[in-house]
């Protein structure tokens, strides 16, 4: 289910999926791979956001605008977001063409100039991960064919760089796709692999305790939890501290809540449709 496509009002397909009881908790990870772009790069102003429980849109926002968060408009905001989740893996000049589209996809007219303009204000926001991480990482792919990730997992690059040396593989526009997906795969493949471990993690300790739920599926940093209701708050609870807490260090040797914390939201309803509507969001344990 890792390509299952957004509800619509036409096209509601998170309605098909219904609990055995009639309740459906779904677990989702607060900007994940943001979170672990903070982790691998150490950037002082990502961690900041975090650790101080900020708004990474606003931060961006704010840079990219030139004003405080309370007087960035509601579009100026859609751009912001845009700009974080479409930008944070292209180093090249057609990340200014993405940013571009992507706008116009959400309604907003945004002149090639200013695009341009606001992804290297973007960069230049967040030094450590396009000055320090992504460097390293395409120099590593170029040198070696391969990376790997912090579970130890390998990419390997089927393929020979266009160009003579690394700068040049750099200018030709062949190479991009083949660096931006090395970079995506080392931070969204991480949280691919760190969600499933959380899975693992919560799926035992439902077993150990002989408990109904069961886990119904997992699609990007989302966990859908078939629920019985009479073990819902016992759920809620391991969810939490499996979401939040991962015990990769004993797996891994790292743990990356001693960089950044882990933030999952849950909602509940009797489909996952239903679990996903902000109205349904459960209030966190500890009442934030």
């Amino acid at each position: 289910g890792q390509n299952f496509p957004r509800d619509t009002e036409e096209l509601p397909f998170r309605r098909l999926f219904r609990g055995t009881w009639d309740r459906v908790l779904s677990a989702d990870f607060s900007q994940l791979e943001l979170r672990i772009a903070a982790f691998l790069s150490r950037d002082p102003t990502l961690l900041a956001v975090y650790q101080d429980a900020g708004d990474i849109h606003s931060t961006t926002g704010e840079a990219i605008w030139g004003k405080p968060a309370s007087r960035i408009t509601e579009n100026e905001r859609v751009v912001s977001k845009v700009t974080n989740f479409t930008c944070l893996y292209d180093p090249f000049p057609s990340a200014t063409a993405a940013l571009v589209l992507q706008c116009r996809a959400a309604g907003i007219d945004l002149p090639w100039d200013k695009g341009q303009r606001i992804v290297e204000t973007f960069r230049s926001t967040y030094p450590r991960w396009f000055m320090g991480f992504i460097p390293a990482c395409m120099r590593k792919t170029y040198d070696q064919g391969w990376v790997r990730a912090k579970t130890g997992r390998v990419r390997r690059i089927p393929c020979q760089f266009k160009g003579g040396n690394y700068e040049d593989s750099l200018k030709d526009p062949t190479n991009w796709d083949v660096f931006r997906s090395v970079i995506n795969s080392m931070d969204q493949g991480l949280g691919g692999d760190l969600v499933k471990f959380v899975g693992t993690c919560i799926d035992k300790e439902f077993i150990r305790r002989d408990f109904k739920s069961r886990i119904m599926l997992n699609v990007h940093d989302e966990i859908v939890i078939d629920t019985y209701p009479e073990e819902e708050e016992a759920v809620v609870r391991i969810v939490y501290q499996y979401a939040e807490h991962p015990p990769t260090r004993a797996v891994f040797g790292w743990d990356i809540t001693e960089v950044v914390p882990l933030q999952v939201d849950i909602g509940a309803g009797e489909t996952w449709s239903a679990a996903k509507k902000k109205e349904n969001k459960l209030r966190r344990l500890d009442g934030r």
